[in-house]
């Protein structure tokens, strides 16, 4: 019977380890002629009157990424249980020399050697065609640049302990809208910078509070107050007229001051913004919507 694959299997069956012979029939022989050489050894079985006992039984290879070895197992098995048995097998022959493997099962290292470079370069190629296809995405690159300035700039983040020194409690460090706009959107660097101009420190934390009833000298009790933004009022608002339309509404406020943008900011403000402090006794009128005209915004400073 003439078939290169079982010509070589038969031939070298029982002189070296299956391994070995694996990797030269995998390594030399297509999947295809893999499944042609189990399905005419198949049939020499099937052709038998009378089969052993435990025989194995022949099983259609479903899965495609490792049908190639799951079916030269198969034919392996079926050499095996044969053997065991004391079959006698048909004489199979190669009528191409040139479709043997040209060294021996236990010469098989260039074969392994060749199949894994084969399989490596298959893989290399896939990953650079998807390399490929990433590099024409737009803005691709871009976004990993972003993605960067981010993670450095997240490492500029100030302490905690910095952090907590622009709200103590009650008062707001006195930034404008533009500054915090700014120190979101700093580079690298930057943070250090501006915590050395405006002197954040945490020397600049409440340590302690009086509480001595009676003294020569007076303290001035603190008087709790929310300091909300508000934006979105007309441009030609005024910290006059903003205190005067909340005091109007019972609100009694602590502090009014406008926000103004830097003198080099690419785009000029259409609306007023304010940052307005007030005591926490009237925050109910002053988180009302109704004490506020259409359109304005209040939000957490």
């Amino acid at each position: 019977m003439v078939n290169e694959l079982l010509c070589y299997v038969r031939n070298n069956f029982g002189k070296y380890p299956k391994d070995l012979m694996g990797v030269a029939v995998l390594g030399f022989y297509t999947e295809q002629e893999v499944s042609m050489a189990k399905l005419l050894l198949k049939e020499f079985v099937d052709s038998m009157d009378e089969k052993p006992d435990g025989f194995p039984r022949m099983k259609n290879r479903m899965d495609k990424n490792n049908r190639h070895k799951l079916e030269l197992d198969d034919i392996f098995g079926l050499f095996t249980a044969l053997d065991a048995a004391k079959i006698v097998l048909p004489i199979y022959v190669a009528a191409d020399l040139q479709h043997l493997p040209l060294v021996i099962a236990g010469e098989v290292d260039v074969f392994g050697l060749a199949a894994a470079m084969k399989r490596l370069s298959t893989q290399v190629d896939s990953l650079s065609k998807q390399v490929a296809k990433q590099k024409v995405v737009p803005g691709i690159a871009d976004l990993i640049t972003r993605v960067e300035t981010l993670e450095l700039q997240n490492k500029a983040l100030p302490s905690i302990a910095a952090a907590a020194a622009f709200y103590d409690g009650s008062q707001v460090n006195q930034l404008s809208a533009s500054s915090w706009a700014t120190t979101a959107s700093c580079q690298p660097g930057e943070f250090e910078r501006m915590n050395q101009h405006y002197k954040i420190s945490t020397a600049a934390k409440t340590r302690v509070r009086g509480s001595a009833p009676a003294s020569k000298i007076k303290g001035v009790p603190r008087i709790p107050t929310v300091a909300p933004f508000v934006g979105r009022l007309y441009i030609t608002t005024s910290e006059n007229d903003l205190t005067e339309m909340l005091s109007q509404a019972g609100v009694k406020v602590v502090s009014c001051r406008r926000l103004t943008q830097k003198p080099d900011a690419k785009y000029q403000w259409s609306t007023a913004a304010f940052f307005v402090s007030c005591e926490a006794s009237c925050q109910d009128v002053f988180y009302n919507e109704a004490t506020w005209p259409e359109g304005a915004e209040l939000r957490d400073w």
